[in-house]
């Protein structure tokens, strides 16, 4: 049984994941230049939808699979094309300024920039990566008395648009899992909205056969987040609904609150630290978050969570990552997209979208939020306690801690649609006392330590054993289920679910085999008959589900194979309405 997961990062400067730098330096955020041109239509600005303008360096294209996850960045795009719209586009087309190589530079024209005594520099970065000159200003330089024209202005970045230079550099960023980073580098000088940034992909980091090439779109969608805004460099430039800024300005424009190193802090009224009581097996702490306030973001999480008392949206508050996440909070956010690590089966949540919403960039669409079923409707408890002190809770209330485990290498469903390992790591050195959940050993956790170490259910990868994984709506484990032995005679499909077993389940050839008493559940097929019954398919033949709760026994065979074994039957009342 094999594990895999990826995690995202951008380091330093940028977004920051799995493994660090130490506390990142302050991140300007430079503006744009508009072009005054009397080729460009000035009109009432209406909301546009976003459009990205790729840009593909020779380092991508000299990537492992380079066509292929072009493909699926470009499909990555789509997506946050499809969900969202600029409210306020530009008027005119933006460029990017060109600096001098000496600091001595001055403006003679609204545009004109001029280098004094020295040069101009051949090309823009955005981060390591070059600006395309066509969206470059243009740059003069000034040489006893004498002014010279160097570099004409391209024709810029069109309105309601991005520029995403997508990049495949090997940097001393890409150790480790660091799997791709981003950044954005320009805001549009009306509304600070991020309007040029880069995605770098970390060479021999991404693949793109299954399921990896669900790994890599995720990836994709996560970093273009972090691009479009998704920042801790950002979200002191977020705006009201009407356009006005959230976090007062000073008379250069930039946002007024620091913190003694020089990070950007957002107001009150779109962030605030909330202290959190914190229980652990090594005893009782408090944790300090910076939690976002704004109204989208609160009624997506209270919703999801079922929980209306919700006080705020935890970010990540992992040591070394500067005073504000960049991502959701793991424990309580898991497979959400814009946390940490992502997830086979991501999901693009209403939380993620109404920061978007609230950042006042952008209109959102929210029929594009994808199924997220992580901590959904578990209530306040699991959304403001640590996970150990959520455990202890339902262990007392005799209930489950899903989707939260505690017996190592046990498989059970980790929701409707999906069925995970309990994947308990030993670390090399101490968890934090704060984030232990086993009265055992300092060194056992979860594999994610943006979880704060919780001990959650990792997929399970195809093996030369069985060749699906344990998603049981992927269509891709349909022939898959094929290679190898399937047991558990499992079935695959958008009609398939995750069933959960009573019993050690027994299987028979010539010789009867008790199955492992770790494997507590597989995926099925199901089918709602007109009596509002629902039937399981073990491959060809079904078994009979009448009522939520009940323990159905099962015979069934396969040409010259047997299984038997007890099912706990699902919701069959909400199944087949």
């Amino acid at each position: 049984m094999f594990i895999n997961f990826f995690i995202l990062s951008t380091l330093c400067n940028q977004v920051l994941s799995f493994l660090f730098c130490g506390s990142p330096p302050s991140i300007n955020l430079n503006y744009t230049l508009p072009v005054y041109s009397i080729q460009v239509e000035k009109r009432n600005i209406v909301p546009k939808r976003l459009t990205f303008y790729p840009y593909f360096t020779e380092n991508f294209m000299n990537l492992q699979y380079a066509n292929q996850l072009k493909e699926i960045s470009l499909k990555a795009m789509k997506f946050w094309e499809d969900a969202l719209t600029v409210k306020r586009p530009e008027k005119e087309n933006q460029l990017v300024k060109r600096n001098c190589e000496a600091p001595n530079q001055y403006v003679t024209r609204p545009l004109g920039f001029v280098c004094r005594d020295s040069y101009c520099q051949r090309k823009a970065k955005c981060g390591h990566v070059e600006v395309p000159e066509v969206y470059t200003a243009e740059c003069s330089e000034k040489h006893y008395d004498n002014i010279y024209m160097r570099y004409s202005n391209g024709s810029g970045i069109p309105p309601a648009s991005y520029v995403i230079l997508m990049d495949g550099y090997k940097s001393r960023n890409c150790i480790g899992n660091r799997v791709a980073f981003a950044a954005s580098c320009l805001m549009d000088p009306d509304t600070d909205r991020p309007i040029l940034g880069y995605v770098n992909v970390c060479p021999g980091k991404m693949s793109v056969e299954y399921p990896n090439n669900r790994y890599s779109l995720g990836i994709f969608i996560h970093e273009l987040g972090h691009a479009l805004g998704f920042a801790s460099s950002s979200f002191a430039y977020m705006r009201f609904p009407n356009g006005t800024v959230r976090t007062p300005r000073d008379h250069w424009g930039v946002p007024k609150y620091r913190d003694p190193k020089g990070y950007l802090i957002p107001s009150d009224n779109t962030m605030i630290n909330i202290t959190r009581q914190w229980e652990s097996s090594a005893g009782h702490f408090t944790k300090t978050f910076q939690s976002f306030i704004t109204p989208a973001i609160m009624e997506a999480a209270k919703k999801h969570l079922k929980c209306p008392t919700l006080d705020g949206v935890d970010l990540e508050n992992m040591k070394n990552t500067g005073p504000i996440g960049t991502h959701w909070e793991g424990k309580t956010y898991g497979t959400e997209i814009m946390t940490g690590m992502i997830n086979v089966d991501y999901a693009v949540s209403n939380l993620t979208l109404g920061f978007f919403e609230d950042s006042g960039w952008y209109i959102v669409d929210y029929k594009m939020a994808t199924t997220y079923e992580y901590g959904k409707r578990l209530g306040c408890p699991f959304a403001t306690k640590s996970c150990y002190g959520y455990a202890q809770m339902r262990i007392r209330e005799n209930k489950t801690f899903i989707p939260f485990c505690s017996k190592r290498f046990e498989v059970t469903c980790r929701d409707a649609y999906s069925y995970g390992v309990c994947h308990i790591v030993k670390y090399t050195t101490e968890i934090p006392e704060e984030d232990r959940f086993f009265n055992e050993s300092k060194y056992l956790g979860g594999d994610d330590p943006f979880k704060d170490y919780c001990p959650t259910q990792s997929f399970v990868s195809a093996s030369r054993l069985y060749g699906a994984t344990s998603f049981c709506t992927h269509t891709e484990n349909i022939p898959l289920s094929q290679q190898g032995v399937n047991y558990y005679y499992q079935t695959y499909g958008p009609k398939s679910l995750c069933v959960a077993h009573q019993n050690i389940w027994i299987h028979g050839n010539h010789h009867q085999e008790e199955l492992s008493s770790n494997i507590k559940a597989s995926c099925h097929k199901y089918e709602c008959n007109p009596n509002k019954t629902l039937s399981f398919y073990f491959k060809s033949q079904s078994v009979l589900c009448e009522r939520r709760g009940q323990n159905v026994q099962f015979n069934v065979t396969d040409r010259r194979t047997w299984l038997n074994g007890t099912i706990i039957c699902p919701n069959v009342k909400k199944l087949c309405k």
